[in-house]
Order: C-alpha cells, then sequence, then structure tokens
C-alpha cells in the first residue's frame, strides 16, 4: 500500500499516511512521502522521546518538551505547519518549549474522539510547484516576500506568543532542503510600502491552502497511532470532534534540518 499522495491541482494534494508496526519502515515512507503512521504505540508520554529515537535513530538532534492536546470537544483545526515558537525565562535563563526549525512533528493518539477529528494532511510541496505553475506572480510572492508569522497574534491564540518571527512561506536550508511553512497568523510585515498587496497575495494563498484542505482525504487516528510528520513539507489539521480527546504532542530536530 502506498500514499494516497496527489498534486493535479491546488485542491487535491493530500496525504493519506501508510501504516506500519515496523520502524525502519515508518522512516523510510516518511522520507518518501512526508508521513507515516506507527500503530501499536504505547500511550504513555515518554513513548513519544522513544519513538523519535527509533525514527531518526543517530540523526536525532534534539526533542522538545512533550505536550498535550486535549479536549472535550473542539472545531475545525485549520491548515498550518507547527511553526510557532514559545519561549521563556528561569533562573537558569532562556528555554524554549515550542521552536520554528524543529522537522519532524510527532502526534501519538492516546483517547481518540468518539465522533469526528478526522486529521488531515497536504503536501505543502506539491501545493507550492502547482502554484508556481499556474499562478507565477503568487509563486514568487511564496519565495521571495518576508512575512511576520506571529504578526495576527491577538492574545487569544493557542500556541504563540507575542515575540515576531518574520520568514518567507517557502524558504531553504543551507544544505538545501525546502521548508514551506503556513500560518493563519502571518502578516504583511508592519509599514511595507507593498502590505496591501502582499495582504491580498497572502489571502489568496491561503485560500488556495484552504481549499486543498477541503478536498483532502480524511483519516482517523486510534488508541496508539503515532503520526510522524515531516514539518518542513506537509501541511496538517484536522476537523471538528465532539467528546474527549486526547493527543501527545512533540517536534524533534534531525540532523538534516541544517
Amino acid at each position: 500500500m502506498t500514499s494516497d499522495v496527489h498534486a493535479a491541482d491546488g485542491a487535491d494534494t493530500g496525504i493519506v499516511p501508510e501504516r506500519t508496526s515496523e520502524w525502519s519502515v515508518a522512516a523510510e515512507i516518511l522520507r518518501r512521502d512526508g508521513a507515516a503512521i506507527v500503530e501499536g504505540c504505547p500511550t504513555e508520554p515518554a513513548s513519544l522521546v522513544h519513538a523519535a529515537a527509533r525514527l531518526l535513530g543517530t540523526d536525532l538532534r534534539r526533542v522538545e518538551p512533550v505536550r498535550r492536546a486535549e479536549g472535550d470537544g473542539d472545531g475545525v483545526l485549520g491548515p498550518h505547519t507547527d511553526g510557532a515558537t514559545v519561549t521563556y525565562r528561569t533562573r537558569s535563563g532562556a528555554m524554549s518549549w515550542r521552536v520554528p526549525d524543529d522537522d519532524v512533528l510527532l502526534q501519538l493518539c492516546a483517547v481518540p474522539a468518539p465522533e469526528g477529528g478526522h486529521s488531515v494532511l497536504l503536501d505543502g510541496y506539491a501545493l507550492v510547484d502547482e502554484v508556481q505553475v499556474t499562478r507565477p506572480a503568487l509563486g514568487a510572492f511564496l519565495t521571495d516576500v518576508d512575512l511576520d508569522y506571529l504578526g495576527g497574534y491577538d492574545g487569544r491564540q493557542r500556541g504563540a506568543n507575542e515575540h515576531p518571527f518574520v520568514g518567507r512561506t517557502v524558504e531553504h536550508t543551507r544544505a538545501g532542503r525546502r521548508i514551506v511553512t503556513v500560518s493563519d497568523l502571518a502578516t504583511p510585515l508592519p509599514r511595507h510600502p507593498d502590505r496591501d498587496t502582499q495582504a491580498a497575495q497572502l489571502d489568496e494563498w491561503l485560500d488556495v491552502v484552504g481549499a486543498a484542505f477541503a478536498a483532502a482525504p480524511r483519516f482517523l487516528l486510534g488508541e496508539g497511532d503515532l503520526l510522524c510528520v515531516d514539518n518542513y513539507r506537509v501541511v496538517h489539521g484536522r476537523d471538528a470532534y465532539r467528546g474527549q480527546r486526547l493527543l501527545h504532542v512533540m517536534t524533534a530536530r534531525s540532523a538534516h534540518a541544517a
């Protein structure tokens, strides 16, 4: 079974990850398709750290604190990449809780929702490639224009703080690996002379992503399912759900993030 990855147009780039119980197979699927599901994992939060080591091996460089994604019903979580940054100061100095440059996202389902909560994944590389062919002006915007990825933060949004994070929608590591960032908090830089034009282009890009999200196939994570995602490539979100749901979430950085 192979991943259901389509790139015919911007509204047809959904990914349904291949499932496996073998870590070496999961690592290969992740490299090939950008996402994989490992079945039968222990649901304790600490198992995410073990999973990162098994998945990345000697390429593992760091892990961030495990966080709980828990609720008793919630609305749609729109398409995004896990690029927020949260830092805080202690007596030992500045500490990070979430960082924007981790290239692996792990989501472990401990309690699936009794109704809804389907996951959605989009191939960001395929989305960008299609836009650059069909909408070259928008494609240039994605690669050439700096945005403030927390500019829309209003003090009530989850998973972000007020520290600005400036970057482009499409960037590359110094080794040439492509990074696609999607955030509904992004805004043009303050006082930029082309701010209005850039705001319109950003809206156009988010419309493309939103159409792809609406058309993408859905899949459910069951108890013990671990979703492994290339956070540089894959855009993720989920549908609304009812009832109790609990995921343990962690990001990790590999040797290939530099």
